[in-house]
């Protein structure tokens, strides 16, 4: 369907076609080197972005017009379908929920979605003195602090290391 000159009204349709073929509102990397459907680009250049597209369709429009609580009211619909917290890998490229990207817009951290929603956050986080320093880089963090071995180390420090373990942990597991 490339190359071609498209009416607002069938491109609108075309939104509507996709949305009844799959049952959820298309994203932008849906309409990408597609040969069903118009190109991306197309909406684009008509509406002037693809989120105008989707408004004058009639679609919620995902982003910053979901409110606190309809964010809140995912977490807990998941919750009551799965009977456990809701991790952020829950939420990232998964058509069935919100993307976690919206959560993060609106509460900032991950751990902040999850008290906000009343859930107990499940990593041991500390609240050490704006003075305190890590165990092993000696420098100070913004982002809150971790337990390892029972000394507190910064959230650098505890990813950097992690990673580190997963390297090992892949490259032992491969079969030569």
């Amino acid at each position: 369907m490339r190359n071609k000159k498209y009416t607002d009204e069938f491109l609108i349709s075309e939104l509507y076609r996709f949305y009844e073929n799959t049952g959820r509102v298309p994203t932008s990397r849906d309409f990408i080197n597609q040969k069903e459907y118009p190109c991306y680009n197309i909406y684009k250049i008509t509406f002037k972005s693809w989120k105008n597209a989707l408004t004058i369709a009639g679609f919620h429009v995902y982003g910053s017009l979901y409110t606190e609580e309809e964010l809140i009211n995912e977490l807990w619909t998941f919750y009551n379908k799965t009977h456990r917290t809701p991790r952020l890998s829950d939420f990232i490229k998964n058509d069935e929920y919100i993307s976690c990207a919206h959560f993060i817009k609106v509460f900032n951290t991950w751990d902040n979605t999850l008290k906000s929603a009343g859930f107990k956050v499940n990593r041991h986080i500390l609240n050490l003195p704006e003075n305190q320093t890590c165990e092993i880089c000696g420098g100070t963090s913004l982002n809150g602090w971790k337990i390892k071995d029972n000394k507190p180390i910064c959230h650098r420090c505890y990813r950097r290391d992690r990673n580190y373990l997963h390297g090992i942990l892949n490259k032992s597991r491969k079969v030569e």
